[in-house]
């Protein structure tokens, strides 16, 4: 067995193991210079292609280092309305590689959750801003849509600013030979393509960028990677099965011919290798057409959607993101010219941006101590008013429950400080009778960069994060 032979299995070996392990535990400016040619998927109808690239990105947990920028991968695409009101396309990191974007720390912030018991003292997960901000709530997870509306179930618009996980590939098609030779390319695939001829008799592609990453990349690595290895030397099957446990079946064409149907039995390839002919193509730059969305597109389209996000919350996001723009412009300024007029047009926008941000009403609310500690564990810039560096900076040992902790939970924990008499006086002053101080509230904790979600405990109101098992301040198990 050749030495891409074995790479590729054991890719396929580590999927299932942290597949196993995955299942025992329930319980930068964007510039696209050429036009792409899609291939799509269709339903019960097999489509013959050959997957190229040496070192594809599964979304293994241990990630791959040796891409090169037309390899395969699995990207987090968005589809949000931006100030305008106009579909605006975002490219996230995935989450679990670069959650300190600022994007997965808006979306975070608009989502979390806190732990209640029902009245048979089981848990339950409630969102904070569902109720509290639900304008918010719906603008971050549905772009505004409607619950009746069909959008917001499927489709990518209906995912929000979270968007989802697709895989895009290069792929050589069996059955657009033709055009492979002619235009001497690649194409990538894609899930589905829709054909709509206009009434001016114009005839309009709608592509799905990619395909699902959910179920496919396994699909790829147990049915065909995990047996017969490295995937440039053999004819992949695939097609949808609008199946929802299911959705993407996968063979090896040519191992299993006999599942070919026989008019489709001619365009399956023998050769155990890519042809010089086929070696020679270009292939699409995933690097360029699907890097992550620029801090400045970013600006120019949702400036008016942070500062909203910032009234109502108290945050600072907009502040940020501004600054983030600033340096981005510096740093790439001499690569300006070179720009889209679409860019150029964005970066133009710019002397109006502040203008128009200045016309914003604000709302004034509560800034309480409490909420400017969470804020600060966030930011680690920030410095409260009045008080010294040091006055934040806490043993975690100090937690009541620290020692019922895990090690994977202690490990997390920064400092944790509990608060002086007068900053417990400025919290207890915005307590109602139906958000009363619960002495959990107390204590500021400062948690590590990589913490995704936190909740608050139903039963003293210290917040941790979203997969601690117990409150590190009273004790209380969260595994109800």
């Amino acid at each position: 067995m050749s030495d891409i032979d074995t790479r590729f299995k054991a890719m396929a070996d580590q999927a299932e193991q942290e597949e196993r392990e995955k299942a025992s535990r329930k319980g930068s400016f964007h510039r696209e210079y050429e036009k792409i040619k899609w291939t799509g998927l269709e339903t019960s109808k097999l489509k013959i292609v050959r997957a190229i690239g040496e070192y594809p990105d599964f979304h293994l947990s241990e990630g791959v280092i040796n891409q090169s920028t037309y390899d395969a991968r699995v990207v987090r695409i968005a589809r949000v309305i931006n100030d305008k009101g106009k579909q605006m396309r975002l490219v996230l990191p995935l989450r679990d590689r670069d959650d300190s974007y600022i994007m997965w720390r808006v979306i975070d912030r608009i989502n979390e959750v806190e732990w209640v018991k029902d009245s048979e003292g089981k848990g339950m997960k409630i969102f904070l801003s569902k109720e509290s901000h639900p304008s918010l709530f719906n603008m971050i997870n549905f772009n505004n849509l409607s619950e009746s509306d069909p959008k917001r179930k499927f489709g990518l618009l209906g995912k929000g600013w979270m968007g989802k996980e697709y895989f895009i590939m290069n792929v050589i098609d069996r059955s657009m030979m033709n055009w492979h030779r002619e235009n001497k390319h690649t194409v990538l695939l894609s899930k589905n393509i829709n054909i709509v001829k206009g009434d001016n008799g114009k005839i309009a592609e709608y592509v799905e960028e990619g395909v699902p990453a959910f179920g496919f990349t396994k699909a790829l690595m147990m049915n065909v990677v995990k047996f017969y290895g490295f995937w440039e030397n053999y004819d992949i099957g695939l097609e949808r099965t609008g199946l929802q446990t299911t959705p993407i079946r996968v063979i090896n064409a040519y191992k299993h011919i006999e599942e070919v149907p026989s008019d489709l039995q001619p365009l399956v390839s023998s050769n155990p290798s890519l042809t010089e002919e086929e070696k020679s193509w270009e292939r699409y730059d995933l690097n360029k057409l699907f890097q992550v969305t620029s801090y400045t597109k970013i600006y120019n389209q949702l400036h008016l959607s942070f500062a909203k996000i910032d009234n109502e919350l108290g945050t600072h996001f907009l502040d940020e993101l501004k600054s983030l723009h600033e340096q981005e412009i510096k740093e790439r300024g001499k690569n300006l010219p070179d720009l889209k007029p679409d860019d150029e047009e964005e970066i133009l926008e710019m002397n109006t941006v502040a203008e128009v941000i200045k016309e914003q009403t604000k709302i004034e609310i509560p800034n309480t101590v409490f909420e400017t500690a969470i804020e600060s564990s966030k930011n680690k810039a920030y410095k409260p008013s009045g008080s010294s560096v040091e006055n934040i900076i806490g043993d975690p040992k100090n937690l009541p429950s620290y020692n019922k902790l895990s090690d994977k939970e202690k490990s997390v924990i920064v400092s944790a400080v509990l608060m002086n008499e007068e900053e417990k006086g400025v919290l207890n002053s915005t307590a109602t009778p139906e958000k009363p101080i619960k002495p959990g509230m107390y204590w500021k904790i400062q948690y590590s960069d990589t913490i995704k979600r936190k909740g608050k405990c139903p039963d003293c109101g210290c917040i941790s994060p979203e997969f601690f098992s117990t409150c590190p301040n009273c004790g209380a198990s969260f595994i109800y």
